[in-house]
């Protein structure tokens, strides 16, 4: 049964994911990683940062770090904050952020629950998303913002780019 399901999904999946992903990208919502051109100046406090941690979702307790970045260096703050998924849809909340910039490093680390069979993974996957938090309280930790943060930190701190 599950092979015939797969004949029949397996090819159509793959394009429905990369489609709604690709809108939910450009949504008028600010909810995803990303850091703007001027970003920075503003310092966080007191922020309750919320979101979702997905490759499948997070299992709860997964344990989420909100560091501090310098936006223009992407160097690391001292400033680091902790917080766990609260159940096994992947939601989080790290609460009392206090930043010296806005920008900020978002790191999930855990099990997750695997999209077809619902199992949790047998190995713990760390994810990472870099956001800029003066204009959201929101943000989603996957693996298109761990290829973008990957991207990010090497065309900054190798390619010496803004």
């Amino acid at each position: 049964m599950r092979n015939n399901l797969y004949k029949l999904f397996g090819n159509v999946f793959p394009a429905i994911a990369v489609v709604s992903l690709i809108l939910a990208a450009c949504s008028s919502e600010k909810v995803a990683g990303g850091a703007s051109g001027d970003a920075g100046v503003v310092a966080i406090k007191d922020l309750d940062v919320a979101g979702l941690a997905q490759k499948g979702p997070f299992v709860k307790g997964s344990e989420v770090t909100v560091q501090g970045l310098d936006c223009k260096t992407m160097e690391f703050t001292e400033e680091k904050f902790t917080g766990k998924v609260k159940s096994n849809k992947g939601d989080f909340g790290v609460d009392d952020v206090n930043l010296s910039a806005s920008c900020a490093l978002f790191e999930v680390s855990g099990y997750y629950l695997n999209e077809f069979t619902g199992e949790k993974s047998s190995n713990k996957l760390t994810l990472h998303a870099i956001s800029d938090l003066s204009d959201r309280k929101s943000v989603n930790i996957n693996v298109l913002t761990e290829l973008e943060y990957e991207r990010v930190m090497y065309l900054v701190s190798k390619e010496k780019m803004s």
